[in-house]
């Protein structure tokens, strides 16, 4: 099975299908569309499948603007439910834990960690930096081997603007230095059936400081 999203606009409120293209032709892809309740467009856009087979979207809904949520469905994709939280999420691990982070004062990156669908939470490690200035960071992504790997874009000086992959194999109490991915930032990196991993970038390069 395989997930996706498709702006309403972009179809036939009946349509029941997946519009790509190859070659520069527009082909249809038979599949059963459901839409998301009161879904606001803004957030990673990343799904996430627990060890219990459910599926998690970090994203925000248009009921309440102020409050934080994540989207969940437990019956595939059918039907949708918000679980209200305490802190913004940005990553849903396979055994249900919810990941949120910040950049303090002292220009860390602090990582928080949820066992109880965001009701508490506990800091992992002493953070990840310092970062020169605020840096863009993408979703953290759980590898099959239990690996972190997460995206972060930032300015360094005299130096492009870049994304750099860090990696965690203590469940993000600690991580390796960055190595740099691809100019730009906003990132995320999925991992794929072949074991590879792939990053997706926003594409607007800025110039050196």
């Amino acid at each position: 099975d395989g997930f996706g999203f498709l702006q309403t606009d972009a179809a036939e409120d009946d349509f029941q299908g997946i519009l790509y293209s190859r070659d520069g032709k527009v082909y249809e892809l038979p599949a059963e569309r459901t839409r998301l309740p009161n879904f606001s467009g803004e957030g990673s856009w990343n799904f996430t499948i627990t060890d219990d087979k459910k599926i998690y979207l970090m994203a925000r809904t248009t009921k309440n603007t102020d409050a934080e949520f994540v989207m969940r469905t437990g019956d595939g994709g059918r039907t949708w439910d918000t679980v209200k939280v305490t802190r913004p999420v940005y990553s849903v691990l396979r055994d249900g834990s919810f990941l949120s982070w910040n950049h303090g004062n002292d220009q860390l990156l602090v990582v928080y960690r949820s066992r109880d669908e965001g009701k508490t939470w506990k800091r992992l490690g002493s953070g990840l930096g310092p970062f020169p200035q605020w840096p863009q960071s993408g979703p953290i992504t759980q590898l099959r081997d239990g690996t972190l790997v997460w995206p972060i874009g930032y300015k360094k000086p005299g130096v492009n603007h870049a994304t750099y992959a860090f990696r965690s194999t203590d469940g993000g109490q600690t991580w390796s230095e960055g190595y740099p991915i691809c100019p730009t930032g906003e990132p995320s990196i999925i991992e794929l059936a072949s074991g590879s991993l792939l990053a997706v970038v926003r594409n607007n390069l800025l110039p050196p400081q």
